[in-house]
Order: structure tokens, then sequence, then C-alpha cells
């Protein structure tokens, strides 16, 4: 079984957990190896005409303008994927962290194994898109919050993301500021706009 970690800092693995972030987008270097050897050959940037999951072989085809772009991405369609935590997150008090080498993956989660995660996801789609491409809907399924106005009772509602101070007016301007952070993503992503895989999914039962 594989993990996957997302960023406690902004409460996003709290997210999961309480089935508000039901989504997730991430950059992979067969995407992008993908992505540059279709610029060398056509010298264009590939424009998706559609796109499919392929079971035998268990990856993703995207149909483009001259060719396709064929990869294996990360997560498998349907993979049930273990959600890291650390150790200390869940287990009770008279767990002895001294048990764990070093002590590791008592409070870094990127040492855990994940056969001992309480819990999961099931990956329910995947796609690759433009990262600027994702909709005010699926900010709220990446874990922006919408809330009412903190100071006008008459205004609209806004969005914010915990631990970023301030608040956004549109969804996609909220996730921008989550996307460039160190944790989620990289100072200036939102602004390159690259390609990603997009991974819907669900808590695992």
């Amino acid at each position: 079984m594989q993990k996957i970690g997302f960023c406690d800092k902004y409460s996003l693995t709290q997210a999961v957990l309480n089935g508000t972030k039901t989504m997730t987008r991430r950059l992979e270097k067969p995407l992008e190896r993908a992505v540059e050897n279709y610029k060398k050959k056509y010298g264009e940037e590939p424009v998706i005409k559609y796109q499919e999951w392929v079971r035998e072989g268990n990856f993703l085809r995207v149909h483009c303008e001259h060719d396709f772009l064929s990869f294996q991405t990360r997560y498998k369609l349907n993979e049930v994927i273990a959600i890291a935590q650390a150790y200390n997150d869940f287990y009770n008090d008279e767990c002895d962290p001294r048990q764990f080498p070093e002590g590791k993956g008592w409070t870094n989660k990127m040492f855990v194994k994940p056969s001992l995660m309480p819990h999961g996801i099931q990956i329910t789609g995947v796609r690759i898109e433009r990262l600027q491409d994702i909709s005010d809907e699926e900010c709220l399924k990446e874990g922006i919050i919408q809330q009412a106005h903190p100071f006008v009772k008459e205004a609209k509602d806004v969005y914010v993301c915990p631990n970023i101070e301030g608040y956004f007016t549109h969804p996609r301007g909220c996730f921008s500021v989550l996307i460039d952070r160190p944790g989620v993503g990289h100072k200036g992503l939102w602004g390159s706009n690259p390609f990603v895989v997009v991974y819907d999914f669900q808590l695992a039962k």
C-alpha cells in the first residue's frame, strides 16, 4: 500500500478526514517528461482533446492535437491509499515512542508505515489539466473554506484557509495563495500554470 500526505499547517489532513477535501492536484515527473517530449517533437504545447484511464496497464492516456501523452500516474484509479499521519496523532498516551527507531514517525509522518495508518482514501478519478483551470467548485473540494463575511452581514460569503491571513472574495484567489505555499506546492507555482495530475477521492471504508 502507498501513502499520501496532506499539509497539516493548513489543516488539509483534517479536511480530508472530515470529508470536506475530496480532491488534490499533484506535480508528477512522468507527466512532466511526457509533456516535454511532446513539445520537443511537435514544437508546441499539447492541446488536450480528451483523456481516458486505461485499466490494462494502469496508465492515463491523454489525446492531444497531434498525438497522445501516455504515462503511469503515481496513484491509480480505484487504488486505496493510506493517509499519512504522525504516530502521535492517533496513538494513545500509553504508546511508547521509543519503540520507533530514533523516534522516526512519532512526530514526522514522512517516516510512518502505510500499513499502520488508521485512515485511507480511494481514488475515484484521475485526469490532467492546467493548474489554473481549476473551477470555483473544485477550490472548495481542495480545502478552501466558504464562510460568512466577518464584518459585513449583507456582503457575500468570503473564502479562507487556516493559517493564511485575511479572507478572499473569490475561491480561486484563495486557492492560488494556498498552492504557492511550501508543503502544499511552492512559490510561483500558480503563476507558472503547469500541467498537474488531478485526483478525485473519497474516504476509504
